[in-house]
């Protein structure tokens, strides 16, 4: 029974690994650069099932003492505007990225003229659509493999 899970979670790791592979371009590299040049914290956002990559996102930049906050909620995605400032840079982690609490999250963003940068399943959602910076993940498998590689990407080059 436990080998199956293991086996079940190695090829869903696999196959968001191959997905990842083909996006190693320009687009990534760009993606990293405007995160290095948060002159603030990275604000890493999540909601509901992207809780987990948000939250493993989120542990992998603060094990390299990167300066950055987890903002995440069950039940609204308003993240108080005393929280986040204008030298901060928001990572969105969202499959879709549509819903009305990330609309309440790109006002934020509009007033404050944050950076932001977007992991998303498809690049004509409204979030990838306004963020600097945009990856695309085609599961939720790999939008956790996604996020934890660019942060780890992002504190190796920091050290």
């Amino acid at each position: 029974m436990y080998l199956d899970l293991i086996k079940k979670e190695l090829a869903a790791e696999q196959e968001a690994l191959t997905q990842i592979a083909g996006q190693l371009n320009h687009e990534m590299e760009d993606f990293l650069d405007t995160l290095s040049k948060c002159r603030g914290r990275i604000i890493v956002c999540a909601q509901a099932q992207n809780k987990e990559a948000g939250r493993k996102t989120f542990s992998t930049l603060t094990q390299a003492a990167t300066p950055c906050l987890f903002v995440y909620n069950d039940e609204t995605f308003n993240p108080d505007a005393e929280l986040i400032f204008p030298e901060d840079t928001l990572l969105v982690l969202s499959l879709q990225g549509d819903s009305e609490d990330h609309k309440n999250l790109l006002r934020l963003v509009h007033s404050n003229r944050n950076r932001l940068t977007a992991i998303t399943s498809s690049a004509t959602s409204p979030l990838a659509k306004v963020a600097h910076r945009h990856l695309t993940a085609s599961s939720q498998d790999s939008l956790a493999t996604l996020g934890y590689l660019v942060a780890r990407a992002f504190t190796q080059a920091r050290n």
